[in-house]
Protein backbone atom coordinates (compact mmCIF):
# COMPACT_ATOMS: atom_id res chain seq x y z
CA UNK A 1 0.00 0.00 0.00
CA UNK A 2 1.33 3.41 -1.44
CA UNK A 3 0.33 6.63 -0.41
CA UNK A 4 -1.76 8.82 1.75
CA UNK A 5 -4.71 7.32 3.83
CA UNK A 6 -6.70 9.15 2.50
CA UNK A 7 -6.24 8.00 -1.08
CA UNK A 8 -6.38 4.70 0.14
CA UNK A 9 -9.74 5.01 1.70
CA UNK A 10 -11.21 6.45 -0.54
CA UNK A 11 -9.95 4.28 -3.62
CA UNK A 12 -9.66 1.07 -2.14
CA UNK A 13 -11.45 0.73 0.86
CA UNK A 14 -14.94 0.12 -0.49
CA UNK A 15 -14.78 -2.81 -2.20
CA UNK A 16 -13.67 -4.93 0.97
CA UNK A 17 -15.85 -3.06 3.20
CA UNK A 18 -18.40 -4.11 0.04
CA UNK A 19 -17.72 -7.84 0.38
CA UNK A 20 -17.69 -8.02 4.16
CA UNK A 21 -20.73 -6.05 4.94
CA UNK A 22 -22.69 -8.38 2.10
CA UNK A 23 -21.29 -11.70 3.92
CA UNK A 24 -22.01 -10.30 7.04
CA UNK A 25 -26.09 -9.01 6.39
CA UNK A 26 -26.12 -12.61 3.75
CA UNK A 27 -24.79 -14.59 7.00
CA UNK A 28 -28.00 -12.91 8.73
CA UNK A 29 -30.87 -13.51 6.42
CA UNK A 30 -30.57 -10.15 4.48
CA UNK A 31 -31.50 -8.12 7.81
CA UNK A 32 -28.76 -5.59 8.38
CA UNK A 33 -27.05 -4.70 11.31
CA UNK A 34 -28.80 -2.05 13.87
CA UNK A 35 -24.65 -0.75 14.54
CA UNK A 36 -21.80 -0.94 12.21
CA UNK A 37 -18.88 -0.33 14.13
CA UNK A 38 -15.88 0.55 12.09
CA UNK A 39 -12.24 1.39 13.77
CA UNK A 40 -9.09 3.27 12.89
CA UNK A 41 -5.80 3.65 14.43
CA UNK A 42 -6.11 6.26 17.07
CA UNK A 43 -3.88 8.86 15.17
CA UNK A 44 -6.26 9.20 12.14
CA UNK A 45 -7.44 12.63 11.73
CA UNK A 46 -10.79 13.56 11.83
CA UNK A 47 -10.99 13.66 7.56
CA UNK A 48 -8.54 10.04 7.74
CA UNK A 49 -12.06 9.43 9.84
CA UNK A 50 -14.44 11.22 7.53
CA UNK A 51 -13.25 9.09 4.77
CA UNK A 52 -13.46 6.34 6.47
CA UNK A 53 -17.18 6.97 6.51
CA UNK A 54 -17.80 8.01 3.43
CA UNK A 55 -15.92 4.68 1.86
CA UNK A 56 -18.29 2.32 4.38
CA UNK A 57 -21.51 4.61 3.08
CA UNK A 58 -20.48 4.00 -0.73
CA UNK A 59 -20.16 0.03 0.11
CA UNK A 60 -23.81 -0.15 1.05
CA UNK A 61 -23.79 0.57 5.16
CA UNK A 62 -26.22 2.49 6.08
CA UNK A 63 -24.84 6.15 7.38
CA UNK A 64 -26.71 6.03 10.46
CA UNK A 65 -26.02 2.72 11.74
CA UNK A 66 -22.06 3.67 11.32
CA UNK A 67 -19.88 4.22 15.01
CA UNK A 68 -16.59 4.97 14.82
CA UNK A 69 -13.85 3.92 17.36
CA UNK A 70 -9.96 3.72 17.38
CA UNK A 71 -8.54 0.51 17.46
CA UNK A 72 -6.92 1.76 21.19
CA UNK A 73 -9.96 3.08 22.61
CA UNK A 74 -11.51 -0.49 21.76
CA UNK A 75 -8.90 -2.51 23.15
CA UNK A 76 -9.40 -0.81 26.60
CA UNK A 77 -13.10 -1.32 26.35
CA UNK A 78 -12.78 -5.13 25.51
CA UNK A 79 -10.34 -5.25 28.59
CA UNK A 80 -11.55 -2.96 31.54
CA UNK A 81 -14.80 -5.50 30.70
CA UNK A 82 -12.76 -8.40 32.49
CA UNK A 83 -10.30 -6.38 34.55
CA UNK A 84 -10.79 -3.61 37.34
CA UNK A 85 -7.99 -1.37 37.13
CA UNK A 86 -7.32 1.04 40.11
CA UNK A 87 -6.30 4.79 39.34
CA UNK A 88 -3.21 5.38 38.60
CA UNK A 89 -3.32 2.59 36.37
CA UNK A 90 -1.64 2.76 32.84
CA UNK A 91 -2.52 0.51 30.20
CA UNK A 92 -0.82 0.26 26.68
CA UNK A 93 -2.04 -0.52 23.65
CA UNK A 94 -0.13 -1.65 20.71
CA UNK A 95 -1.82 -2.30 16.61
CA UNK A 96 1.54 -3.86 15.29
CA UNK A 97 -0.23 -3.68 11.44
CA UNK A 98 1.77 -5.18 8.18
CA UNK A 99 3.26 -1.36 7.61
CA UNK A 100 3.29 0.35 10.94
CA UNK A 101 3.03 -0.10 14.50
CA UNK A 102 0.38 1.87 16.43
CA UNK A 103 0.48 2.84 20.43
CA UNK A 104 -1.89 4.37 22.55
CA UNK A 105 -1.45 4.49 26.53
CA UNK A 106 -4.38 5.26 28.72
CA UNK A 107 -4.14 5.96 32.58
CA UNK A 108 -7.13 5.49 34.76
CA UNK A 109 -8.52 8.62 36.85
CA UNK A 110 -10.91 9.01 39.67
CA UNK A 111 -13.96 7.20 39.55
CA UNK A 112 -11.93 4.44 36.92
CA UNK A 113 -12.63 7.15 33.74
CA UNK A 114 -10.06 6.47 31.17
CA UNK A 115 -7.63 8.97 29.66
CA UNK A 116 -5.45 8.55 26.28
CA UNK A 117 -2.10 10.08 27.69
CA UNK A 118 0.31 9.63 24.31
CA UNK A 119 -0.57 8.33 21.10
CA UNK A 120 2.40 7.37 18.32
CA UNK A 121 3.05 5.37 15.23
CA UNK A 122 6.00 4.21 13.84
CA UNK A 123 5.72 3.41 10.19
CA UNK A 124 9.89 1.72 10.52
CA UNK A 125 7.87 -1.32 12.87
CA UNK A 126 5.37 -3.19 11.53
CA UNK A 127 4.19 -6.83 10.83
CA UNK A 128 6.13 -6.89 7.33
CA UNK A 129 9.28 -5.63 9.00
CA UNK A 130 8.82 -8.54 11.75
CA UNK A 131 7.80 -10.95 9.30
CA UNK A 132 11.56 -10.38 6.90
CA UNK A 133 13.23 -10.22 10.18
CA UNK A 134 11.98 -14.05 11.34
CA UNK A 135 12.33 -15.11 8.40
Amino acid sequence: MRGTVETFVESDAVRPVSVVYGRAVAEHGGRRPRTVVLTHPDTWTAQQIRSLIDSAVRAGVDSRSLVTVSKGWAAVDFFTRSERLQRGSVVAVLDLGYETADAAVFTVGGGGAMRLAAVGSDRALGGRNLDAVVR
